[in-house]
């Protein structure tokens, strides 16, 4: 029973969402191993076993989409490695994880403030590099209603001078904010 309460402890420093849930962390335990014992879900790769249980993580444990940081530190991975994993999870479980990813976006662009100030752009901070390149991804297939053609509309860039820091044009920051009524 010390290795638990111990593994209890590290998730709380992995994220603070994590404090108080280890129930949700059985659930999502308990149904990867009922999926797998059923032949429901038969995996002949670690990724593949690694995908589903972010997958049930993010449903049962996480309110929004996890970042980067959360789930290296979640899984031992590298950054890089983390948002490969979200990707590939957010690509298998595309119809699952729908929901949450729109609200968490929706979150997101809402959280925006336009600051006032001489260029048609405002900054704000982002855990997540995923999370802007679905923002991106956004604004590329972004058509107007009644027209054919997409809308020019800058991307969102990363500050290089301050890590975690975003830049938005604020015609971008208006489709978004469009988008998510």
């Amino acid at each position: 029973m010390v290795n638990v309460n111990l593994e209890i402890e590290e998730l709380k420093g992995i994220d603070p969402v994590l404090d108080g849930k280890e129930s949700c962390l059985v659930k999502a335990a308990v149904q990867e191993y009922l999926d797998m014992l059923s032949g429901e879900k038969v995996f002949s790769k670690a990724s593949d076993i690694k995908e589903y249980r972010l997958l049930l993580l993010i449903e049962n444990v996480f309110e929004e989409m996890p970042s980067e940081m959360v789930v290296a530190n979640l899984f031992q991975l590298k950054r890089s490695e983390a948002r490969t994993l979200i990707k590939n999870v957010d690509a298998k479980y595309r119809r699952r994880l729908n929901n949450k990813l729109e609200q968490n976006l929706k979150k997101l662009v809402n959280s925006i403030d336009e600051v006032k100030n001489d260029k048609d752009e405002t900054t704000f901070y982002c855990e997540s590099q995923y999370q802007i390149d679905k923002l991106n991804e956004r604004l590329l297939s972004y058509k107007p209603a009644g027209t054919e053609n997409s809308q020019n509309l800058s991307m969102i860039w990363r500050d290089k001078q301050v890590i975690k820091l975003y830049h938005i044009s604020r015609n971008s920051l208006k489709v978004l904010r469009e988008i998510w009524k």
